[in-house]
């Protein structure tokens, strides 16, 4: 059994995956060093050459020479002012996180936070910052921001307060939501205030009418936000977008499709193709890949994929070179990839049958054993792979086992009660189920739906047509594919049809003939 501790220490031991072998065998493999970034250049440490005596005179700020005679001046932050960056100004010290809850629409998301100081009384914004925020980046980044009030020191009689305005900058800065926070203790000259901001997974309504004195929003955004464009190849379809301008001039990010990645989507991501070869096809299935490391713990990346009701296969893609690939569904488990040492950029074709299935520990151990403890338990853990020579691997409440060449299990930590509830925040309506990509950053989210129950919200029902033929077969008909091909439930109900139809016939032609007959 392998321990995993997130300590490095001589004597513990990390999930390895030597000696796993390869499941299923390479056919394709671009080497690593193609991989590598051309425009990767070496950064030089940083050199310091300026004395302490320089540095402190400044205080918080920084030393500058001005004119032949070289007189110091103090260049200071926004928390600080004085000849010297001796004085605080009265400001609001604001730290931000932003999560998103994941769109069901659009899976690149992109957008342009405003963030005003607000003088209620006097309905003025007299300080705001921006912020570019790409989900996919910057989910676990957290924002310090200043809010300096316009006179030093500030007005005590007016109250201020901040507003956060959000708009999407894919669809030409389209309005997204607003938040505000309300300052408490006026009095204080310095507040620190601390927030997060879940996005939600659907815009809110624009807001038409603003009081405050500074134009319209449209003149607002017209002079904060300038564009640029840029002469950049972007390849296999990638968008482009300013990022960072305020600070960067040059900056831009490129958002790439599902399956390429890199500075300008030319790099292309390991492509999956799983063929399902069970009787069942699943509505919706959770990958699970397991990345090994030789100096900590392994890692669990776990992604969703909706299944149409049309196919039987579908494809996977993974920025991340993994080891093990597990498919969920219907709370089973399937090998699908293994892989010794992992490869980057490699075309995957692997099938889902009861050969890979994953077994319970229950079922494969007498009920003596089954009865101790746990850790008495796991010293027959070995058995399994000895006894059963088709098995792959197997599980229980704690731990995850894989067979290697030698029909030993080497097991694993793998946690079976992982939720993936939209965070609490289930839009789905009808009772149906929602779940995310990814529990902390999600960039999509989708609903399962009950029984007559269908749409993207599951908003859409056909229970008042129970009992037409369409609604029951409707779903299992397939488009564009042979009647060979279909399932047994349409084939079974075509034939009973047909020979209804036939049947009708026949019975028609003989009672005209017996008509005719007594005529």
């Amino acid at each position: 059994m392998a321990k995993h501790n997130t300590v490095p220490d001589r004597g513990l031991y990390y999930f390895s995956t030597w000696n796993l072998g390869y499941f299923p065998p390479i056919i394709d493999q671009i080497s690593l060093s193609s991989q590598q970034s051309i425009n990767i250049k070496s950064k030089k440490p940083l050199e310091i050459k300026t004395s302490i005596e320089l540095i402190e005179y400044c205080n918080r700020g920084i030393v500058i020479f001005e004119g032949k005679s070289y007189e110091k001046k103090c260049l200071c932050p926004p928390n600080y002012y004085g000849d010297r960056c001796h004085l605080q100004n009265q400001r609001i010290s604001l730290t931000l996180q932003i999560r998103p809850l994941g769109s069901h629409e659009n899976k690149h998301s992109i957008y342009d936070i405003f963030i005003y100081l607000i003088d209620d009384e006097n309905e003025i914004i007299h300080n705001y910052e921006k912020i570019n925020y790409v989900s996919s980046i910057d989910c676990n980044t957290k924002y310090n921001r200043y809010l300096l009030y316009p006179n030093q020191p500030k007005n005590v009689n007016h109250i201020y307060s901040i507003r956060i305005d959000i708009y999407e900058k894919l669809t030409l800065f389209n309005y997204y939501g607003s938040w505000n926070l309300s300052i408490p203790f006026p009095f204080l000259p310095v507040h620190r205030i601390s927030t997060l901001i879940r996005i939600p997974s659907e815009k809110s309504q624009l807001l038409t009418k603003c009081s405050i004195q500074c134009g319209t929003m449209e003149n607002v955004l017209n002079i904060l936000i300038q564009q640029k464009n840029y002469a950049i190849v972007i390849q296999n379809n990638g968008k482009c977008v300013p990022y960072n301008y305020h600070t960067n001039h040059d900056g831009f990010i490129c958002l790439c499709p599902e399956n390429f990645t890199g500075s300008y989507c030319e790099y292309q991501l390991n492509r999956i193709n799983v063929n399902f070869k069970i009787n069942s096809i699943p509505l919706l299935i959770f990958a699970h890949y397991i990345i090994s490391h030789h100096d900590k713990g392994h890692e669990r990346i776990t992604r969703f994929k909706k299944i149409p009701f049309d196919q039987y296969s579908i494809e996977l893609f993974s920025q991340i070179p993994f080891n093990l690939l597990f498919i969920e569904f219907e709370k089973n488990y399937y090998l699908t990839v293994l892989r010794e040492k992992s490869i980057r950029s490699e075309n995957i074709a692997t099938n889902i049958n009861q050969d890979n299935n994953c077994e319970n520990i229950n079922k494969l151990l007498n009920s003596t054993i089954l009865n101790y403890t746990n850790l008495r338990r796991l010293k027959y853990y070995q058995l399994p792979c000895i006894e059963n020579l088709k098995l792959k691997c197997f599980y229980d409440e704690k731990y995850m086992c894989v067979c290697d060449k030698n029909r030993y299990s080497n097991c694993f930590e793998f946690d079976h009660n992982t939720s993936y509830n939209c965070q609490g925040y289930n839009y789905c309506e009808n009772n149906g189920r929602c779940f995310q990509d990814n529990r902390t950053c999600p960039s999509t989210s989708v609903c399962i739906c009950n029984k007559c129950y269908y749409g993207s919200k599951c908003q859409f029902n056909s229970i008042g047509f129970s009992t037409s033929l369409d609604v029951i077969f409707g779903y299992h008909i397939k488009p564009f594919i042979s009647f060979t091909k279909q399932s047994n439930a349409v084939k079974i109900t075509a034939s009973i049809t047909i020979l209804m139809l036939i049947f009708s016939i026949i019975n028609g032609y003989i009672y005209q003939q017996i008509q005719l007959y007594q005529y």
